[in-house]
């Protein structure tokens, strides 16, 4: 009867702490996520969360075992080796978790950035133990492993602030250098979106079999770039009709000698 009543009583304490410790881990996990809320890096914070959820609820399992009778170094040690076992199993996805807190200790990007890899491209909406979250320009969201993020070349095109704008317009070889020059670098210095304390600058990028290509350059911040790129686009090629600027021809003359 006595053993009965003990189990009894460490059968209720279990219960008593499991549902405890569940609760006080989603509690913490919702006051550090609010905490993300008003902090600029929410990627760290988010990670963060998850492995304190994740602590409590295993020193939770720890400690409702250890009411049966079980010694809390024989936990310790299974655990242990469990975890060992696992990570030899997993090892990718340990390279993924190690590659998260890679990606929130050396900052190569932060939330809302937008970056570049090898094979992907979009905004960053979630920084999470094994993926980053993107959000591409179709608006579909694509999740990519952390090792592969922090295995790639990566660009981050958010990070300075601003971008340069780089437009190529080919016009037929016998314009006039100039005339082109001072049409087009018009256009930008008139353009709201483009940054005046940063070069703006006309060329001559190369040439092609029957035209020159004409190279524009600017900057803008870099939330404004498409709009901006098409914008110019449209307005350079509005500029160059306006002006009467020769197209490049495909036509081949030929010249007959009497």
């Amino acid at each position: 009867m006595g053993m009965m009543n003990q189990y009894g009583a460490a059968i209720i304490s279990s219960l008593i702490l499991f549902v405890l410790g569940w609760l006080l881990a989603a509690a913490l996990k919702r006051v550090i996520l609010r905490i993300a809320s008003r902090t600029p890096d929410q990627g760290i914070i988010t990670f963060l969360a998850s492995l304190v959820s994740i602590g409590v609820r295993v020193v939770t399992i720890v400690m409702i075992l250890d009411q049966f009778g079980v010694n809390s170094n024989v936990i310790v040690g299974a655990f242990s080796a469990c975890a060992l076992g696992i990570s030899m199993a997993l090892k990718s996805t340990m390279s993924d978790v190690a590659g998260g807190v890679q990606i929130l200790l050396t900052k190569p990007f932060v939330l809302n950035d937008y970056i570049s890899l090898e094979d992907q491209e979009g905004t960053v909406k979630r920084i999470d133990l094994m993926f980053t979250e993107l959000e591409n320009m179709d608006g579909l969201t694509i999740c990519v492993p952390n090792s592969k993020v922090v295995g790639q070349t990566l660009v981050n095109y958010t990070k300075k602030g601003i971008r340069r704008i780089h437009i190529v317009l080919p016009l037929g070889m016998d314009s006039d250098y100039e005339t082109v020059k001072a049409g087009f670098l018009e256009v930008i210095q008139q353009s709201s979106k483009v940054l005046k304390d940063h070069p703006m600058e006309v060329s001559v990028d190369g040439f092609e079999q029957h035209a020159v290509k004409f190279g524009v350059y600017c900057y803008c911040l870099s939330e404004d770039y498409l709009n901006t790129y098409y914008l110019l686009t449209e307005k350079l090629h509005k500029k160059r009709i306006a002006m009467g600027l020769p197209c490049p021809s495909d036509s081949i003359q030929l010249h007959a000698i009497s």
